[in-house]
C-alpha cells in the first residue's frame, strides 16, 4: 500500500474490514461509510492507504449476514496477506455515484481502469494491439 490519503481521497475511499471482534483495525462499525472514525496507532502503518493524515478513516463495517461476497472477498484477502481489510472506494467519474450494473458499465468503459466485477463477472480491458502494416492490408 502506498502514502495515507488527502484531500478528495479521504472523502471518497476507506478500508472495508470485517467488523468481527479480534479484527482491530476498526473502531466502530459502520455498513454505509457515512462517518470518519479513528484508525488505531498500531494499525496504520499497516493500512497506510487508507488511512488518512490525521489517523481517521471512513470504516465500512462488512457483515457476513450483510453482504457475504464481499465479507468472503475480504477473508480471502485475509488468509493470504494477513490484514482483513481491503480499500473501498466510490465508483464514479464527475458523476453521481453509480447505481445500477448499466451505469457501472457506462462508467468503466469511460475510465481508464483493468477491470470491474459487476455482480459475479469479471469485465476485463483488453490490450489494444498495434496494427502492423500487414494487419491494415494495401495501402
Amino acid at each position: 500500500m502506498s502514502d495515507r490519503t488527502t484531500g478528495d481521497d479521504a472523502e471518497e475511499s476507506g478500508p472495508a474490514p470485517r467488523p468481527e471482534r479480534g479484527s482491530g483495525h476498526r473502531a466502530a462499525p459502520d455498513p454505509f461509510m457515512q462517518q470518519v472514525y479513528p484508525v488505531r496507532e498500531e494499525k496504520q502503518d499497516e493500512i497506510p492507504a487508507v488511512t488518512h493524515i490525521d489517523g481517521t478513516g471512513r470504516l465500512q463495517a462488512v457483515g457476513q449476514d450483510r453482504n457475504p461476497a464481499y465479507h468472503a472477498l475480504i477473508s480471502a484477502f485475509a488468509e493470504k496477506t494477513g490484514t482483513p481489510v481491503v480499500l473501498n472506494t466510490s465508483f464514479n467519474e464527475n458523476e453521481p455515484i453509480v447505481e445500477s450494473p448499466e451505469q457501472a458499465l457506462d462508467c468503466f468503459f469511460r475510465m481508464v481502469r483493468g477491470a470491474v466485477v459487476v455482480e459475479n463477472t469479471l469485465v476485463m480491458r483488453q490490450p489494444v494491439e498495434t496494427a502492423t502494416s500487414e494487419d491494415t492490408g494495401p495501402q
